[in-house]
């Protein structure tokens, strides 16, 4: 006959006596898994916040740069210096085009004049592909981020 006895006397848990140290063996594997994918993710998201970050700086430097293209026709007849949109369009365009970060993919690049012609505005769309994430079910290959800028004549 089996006694069961009290882990705490006077609590009224009776439990049969036993060894339970193979119950929290079961649980190492599942943190294992836990601590792999938390580690996983916050790659992912460090390689896209990092990119970011990059997308921005090219950005913010192509509306600079744009804002610089001049329009000479405006310059010699003695109007009101502006920006010449082609040109700028064109080399921020260009400036863009050739950034290079890995796992980044450029997807568009517009550039928009402020109406009086002395501000150029540039917004990007880039794709960031994730390091581990593409081999998670259910989760995109891809995070999208965006960059905007605004310069300006003075």
């Amino acid at each position: 006959m089996r006694r069961l006895t009290s882990r705490f006397p006077g609590r009224g848990a009776l439990r049969p006596p036993g060894n339970d140290r193979g119950s929290s063996l079961m649980l190492v594997p599942a943190g294992v898994l836990v601590v792999v994918l938390l580690g996983a993710i916050a790659v992912d998201l460090s390689a896209a916040h990092l990119a970011q970050r990059r997308l921005v700086q090219v950005t913010e430097r192509a509306a600079d740069d744009a804002a610089g293209m001049l329009d000479r026709d405006a310059l010699r007849s003695g109007n009101a210096v502006r920006v010449q949109p082609a040109a700028a369009e064109r080399l921020a365009r260009l400036q863009v085009g050739a950034f290079e970060v890995a796992g980044l993919e450029a997807t568009s690049t517009s550039v928009t004049l402020t109406p009086d012609g002395r501000g150029v505005s540039v917004r990007t769309q880039a794709r960031v592909r994730r390091i581990f994430g593409r081999g998670l079910p259910g989760v995109a290959p891809t995070y999208r981020i965006t960059a905007r800028a605004t310069a300006r004549l003075e």
